[in-house]
């Protein structure tokens, strides 16, 4: 809908009149209240944005201005202020970008005291642009400002002068006594740079140093080329093409190739309006076969921005020259149009009418001899037959149906060879070509065919001609595919701005179809392009009341929907139509007709009588959706917060899908400062909002709106979460910041306050960690801890909200903790820690990260402490599997605690956990045995053999008693565990042998009972074994046993009858024996 300009220019002149007063909120509202009748005008938003400068709302304004930067980019002001914004908001390498962008402006105007005062600034953001100090003094010189080249060669100075480029500084100064000989700051500094100027020695090795480098630059040239042309892509992508052009010309200067540079360079060049030197570079890359035709026809493009038809119709024939005619198709054709489109029209700009009409009948020709088909050939054929009638002096201008006299409508080529558009070839579908006619006759006139939404390129200076609205309903309601061809030519002339063209084939139309009223009304919305609104609104009433007088009402009303549209502020033509529409049971298109009446009212500032008159419509239609929509942002305006809230609800269970109705809800929520149930409202707009890309655009979009209307803390607050969501990080920092500035300025709010600046301090701090902005971090999670004590638990959500859920003590120490730790404060984190720990008692992370601490810190025993701390309480709840994981960190940090590799052990043989036992029993063995703890590791490698046994690894249990052997030869009782073993796997051989090794201990031990013990055991396992006799009976004899060893040597004797030595010992232990009365004589 068209806006009102008087409304707007209303509000305009009141935004001004408090601009000037300095009242910049009251401003900032008229401007807005101007937005919404005219959103792109364009001293409108430079007015709006200065306003939000002034407001210190700079977020807001720089959008404000890069729309403007976008729209024009020679917007001086608004380069400059956008500068100004980025180095207020620290961002100095695009505000420095900028500047360079609002030189080159400069620069081209041939405004060159602007040019030294923008790279002024330049320097102020950075004082290491040692180009722009450069460029500066080259500046002045050129316009014979020595004085300000002086002060600029001496600013130089001072900066190298602090980097320790002394040799620097000297020549700035000598440079700064040129252009103001006897300049006293000048002199006063050389005479302090005399002792700070290196030796010699270190210039000739900056000579060598300066020679080294000269080689190594000279081998990475190709390398520094493509850094070059990659950064000048990356400015290019970024628009900023002053950046992209002195970035792609150093890579030419560097020895960068290629046509593709060249046509680039040439295009930036001709942006810019510096013709000559596209000229030149197009011309170079006209030289490849390539891109011969694309140069071509961009020169010819730059010669017809330029004014000069005559060399651009030789650039653009050069360009056509350059086609081979035998490579274009079906896909090709409507390029190869839109290349001859310009070249006809500079004929015609300078009268070449019939230069015009050949290249039309070429074209025609071709296309006719190659059969193809698309909606702009159907154009070109209708062009070539207007040319071609005016040359022939025909009666009329426009398109013409044929030759014949007799017939209204022929078909096919007329006397003169001419194409008839009227004819069946014209109107027929083609399946090979899909083409527009096909597409009209098959499936009915589409609205992607015939409206005409042209979009303003972003490069343009003027502003955007009126679109043409093509009456697509109508067209639908009143088929006839005899005018489409015509219809297609109107909308492509209006397209371009020849509209008189266009009047003609809406007049050829009601010529020769005078009952088809669409043609009416498509020649009244070409009026509307050329601004004859009052012919329009005339030509839309005669068809409106033709249509009444035919009956046919449904197409009256069409009518009547653009008669209100351009009739804005005719009320009553507006509740004519509403009344029309409830006569045929449109009601909801009454409604909306209505609510446009009640929306001019708002817009004029009248919003109590818009308030009054929804309210009567919301009366007559309770089930409105969109009534109870307008009805509740009337009194959202009003500021009638409680009201509101029952109208959006009462909507949002008419329509459960409308995003919009689910955000105001929550808007309206904040306004109205309701406590946990906003944050369960907002919770569900995230919600929602996560599902696309394109549904979080429109959340923020909302948010955004709200805030503009009314400025509270909770809705930036809530902007800050959203781009969270949108993962951008620096906007929601911004946001944030903001949210705890206005909340610090709350002051006949105190729980308000405190509600948001502890989120807002929480959110921060948050946000700080994650971008290892540590000591920022510190101070706000300080500070929002500071707040808990007197935070209202009622005013927040649910405690798992992310957004508006009160952080815990727990919560903020913990990310505390994790800043301290970052900045190597470790104190201070331990400390942190243990007020988590205590908050939180045995939670498994703090446990794990206060061990890690007192780790760093050296303190391996009070980290060992932390987690057996731990580890005890998850033994006592039977929490086995976290035990393991705290007996296992405990493992990590001290790998030579006996302790804890004992215990793990254990957990995993109670658990079932072989293997892991095992292995933990190994290493602890192992362990013991280097710290000298034998018995301990025989018992842990004892209980590992005893396992291995019972899994019926009988091999691994040896190879462990081996290692129990070499470990401690001398135990006997593992040397006896080892005894049965053999036994229980019948290896009595080993059991004897290993049972004799054990009374060989037991003697040398002077253990004699557990010796004669061992060798009856020997005799037991091997009776035949005479050896076990012998030994067994020379310690009975040894012990004074004597009645014994004699009859065991009577036992060998038995064995073997003839052993000598036996005979002899039992001789001599009878008489023993006897003579101690042990043995009877016989």
């Amino acid at each position: 809908m068209a806006g009102n300009k008087q409304i707007f220019d209303a509000a305009m002149r009141r935004g001004q009149e408090f601009a000037s007063n300095r009242e910049w909120d009251k401003a900032l509202r008229e401007y807005m209240r101007a937005a919404t009748e005219f959103p792109n005008d364009i001293n409108m938003r430079s007015n709006l944005a200065d306003a939000l400068f002034r407001m210190g709302r700079n977020q807001e304004s720089l959008d404000v201005y890069q729309g403007l930067v976008k729209f024009n980019p020679n917007n001086t002001n608004a380069l400059q202020r956008s500068g100004e914004i980025y180095a207020r908001l620290g961002r100095s390498s695009e505000s420095i970008a900028v500047f360079y962008q609002l030189k080159d402006v400069f620069l081209k105007n041939n405004q060159t005291a602007q040019v030294i005062e923008t790279l002024q600034q330049v320097v102020k953001v950075d004082p290491s642009r040692t180009e722009a100090y450069r460029e500066i003094i080259e500046t002045a010189k050129a316009r014979g400002d020595r004085k300000t080249g002086a002060s600029a060669a001496l600013s130089f100075a001072t900066f190298c002068k602090s980097a320790g480029a002394y040799q620097d500084a000297s020549s700035a100064v000598e440079e700064a006594l040129m252009l103001q000989p006897g300049l006293s700051e000048a002199v006063q500094f050389k005479h302090e740079l005399e002792g700070l100027r290196p030796s010699s020695d270190s210039g000739r090795a900056g000579g060598v140093e300066a020679k080294s480098a000269i080689t190594s630059v000279e081998s990475a040239k190709q390398d520094a080329i493509t850094r070059l042309l990659s950064d000048a892509e990356e400015a290019l992508n970024d628009g900023d093409t002053g950046r992209a052009l002195r970035q792609y010309q150093t890579a030419v200067e560097a020895g960068a190739e290629g046509a593709e540079i060249l046509y680039t360079i040439g295009g930036l060049y001709s942006q810019q309006g510096n013709y000559e030197e596209a000229a030149k570079y197009l011309r170079q890359a006209a030289e490849d076969g390539d891109y011969a035709a694309s140069a071509f026809f961009a020169l010819g493009q730059m010669y017809d921005e330029a004014g000069e038809p005559a060399q651009a119709i030789r650039a653009y024939e050069e360009a056509l020259l350059k086609i081979d005619l035998q490579q274009i198709g079906q896909d090709e054709i409507d390029e190869l149009i839109m290349m001859h489109e310009p070249l006809a029209e500079a004929y015609l700009k300078l009268g070449q009418e019939e230069q015009a009409a050949n290249l039309y009948n070429r074209l025609r020709d071709f296309i006719q001899s190659k059969k193809l088909r698309t909606e702009k050939t159907s154009i070109i054929l209708i062009k070539a037959r207007e040319l071609g009638e005016k040359l022939s002096h025909t009666a009329t201008s426009s398109l013409r149906l044929g030759a014949g006299s007799g017939s209204s409508a022929p078909a096919g080529r007329d006397a003169g060879g001419n194409f008839n558009f009227s004819s069946s070839e014209s109107v027929q579908p083609n399946d090979q070509t899909g083409g527009l006619h096909a597409t009209l006759v098959e499936n009915g006139v589409t609205t992607s065919h015939l409206v005409l939404i042209p979009d303003l390129p972003a490069e343009a200076v003027v502003p955007p001609v009126t679109p043409i609205s093509f009456p697509v309903k109508l067209l639908q309601m009143e088929p006839n595919p005899s005018v489409y061809p015509y219809l297609q030519a109107a909308e492509d002339f209006a397209k371009r701005g020849l509209t008189l063209a266009a009047i003609d084939a809406c007049q050829e139309i009601v010529r020769y179809f005078p009952d088809y009223l669409p043609a009416q009304v498509v020649l009244a919305e070409v009026y509307v392009v050329q601004q004859r609104v009052e012919q329009a609104r005339t030509k839309y009433q005669f068809v409106v009341d033709l249509y009444s007088v035919r009956n046919e009402q449904l197409k009256a009303i069409e009518a009547y929907r653009r008669l209100a549209d351009l009739s804005p502020d005719n009320m009553a033509l507006r509740s004519k139509l509403a009344n029309l529409m409830l006569q045929y049971g449109m009601k909801e298109d009454a409604a909306e007709v209505s609510l446009g009446i009640i929306q001019n009212y708002a817009r004029g500032g009248q919003t109590e009588r818009a308030l009054e008159e929804c309210r009567k419509l919301r009366t007559q239609a309770p089930q409105s959706g969109p009534i109870r929509l307008q009805y509740g942002e009337l009194l959202n305006q009003l500021e009638r917060y409680g009201e509101a809230l029952p109208e959006f609800r009462r909507v949002l269970e008419l329509e459960p899908s409308n995003l919009r109705v689910l955000c105001l809800v929550n808007i309206t929520l904040f306004l109205h400062k309701e406590g946990e149930v906003k944050w369960t409202s907002f919770r569900t707009v995230v919600e929602r909002g996560r599902e696309s890309s394109e549904k979080l655009t429109q959340v923020q979009e909302e948010y955004r709106q709200a805030v503009f209307s009314h400025d509270y803390v909770g809705l930036h607050y809530a902007i800050g979460c959203l781009s969270l969501e949108s993962k951008q990080t620096s906007v929601a920092i911004r946001s944030f910041e903001l949210v705890v500035k206005k909340a610090s300025e709350i002051a006949n709010d105190p729980g308000l306050s405190d509600e948001y600046l502890l989120l807002g301090h929480w959110q921060l701090g948050q946000l700080y960690l994650a971008a290892n902005r540590y000591d920022e971090a510190v101070a706000e999670l300080g500070k929002s801890a500071s707040l808990l004590d007197k935070a209202d638990p009622v005013r927040f959500g649910a405690s798992d909200d992310l957004y508006g859920g009160l952080p815990s003590q727990a919560q903020i120490y913990r990310k505390l903790a994790q800043a301290f730790t970052a900045t190597g404060k470790i104190e201070y984190a331990a400390k942190a820690l243990r007020t988590v720990k205590r908050l939180s008692p045995y939670d498994r992370e703090v446990y794990f990260e206060l061990a890690d601490l007192n780790f760093q810190q050296g303190n391996l025993n009070e980290a060992l402490v932390e987690l057996g701390e731990l580890a005890t309480h998850y033994e006592q709840a039977g929490k086995s599997e976290d035990m393991v994981e705290v007996l296992k960190q405990m493992v990590r940090l001290a790998p030579n605690k006996i302790e804890v590799h004992d215990k793990l052990s254990q957990v995993y043989l109670q658990r079932g956990l072989i293997p892991a036992g095992l292995k933990e029993l190994d290493e602890l063995a192992e362990l013991q045995r280097k710290n000298g703890r034998l018995k301990d590791a025989v018992r842990s490698l004892q209980k590992a053999a005893e396992i291995n046994w019972m899994m019926g690894q009988q091999s691994k249990s040896y190879e462990l008693y081996d290692r129990i052997v070499k470990i401690s030869p001398g135990d006997v009782e593992a040397r006896q565990q080892l005894v049965n073993l053999h036994i229980m796997a019948g290896r009595v051989k080993d059991a004897g042998n290993e049972q004799r090794t054990i009374a060989q201990i037991c003697l040398q031990n002077n253990q004699t009972q557990e010796a004669i013990a061992a060798l009856h055991q020997v005799i037991m396992l091997a009776p035949e074994d005479t050896r076990a006799y012998f030994q067994l009976a020379s310690v009975l004899t040894t012990a004074g046993e004597f009645g014994q060893a004699y009859k065991l040597y009577n036992r060998v004797l038995r064995l073997e009858p003839a052993n000598e030595k036996a005979q002899r010992l039992m001789a001599q232990v009878r008489q023993k024996g006897m003579g101690a009365g042990q043995i009877k004589p016989e």
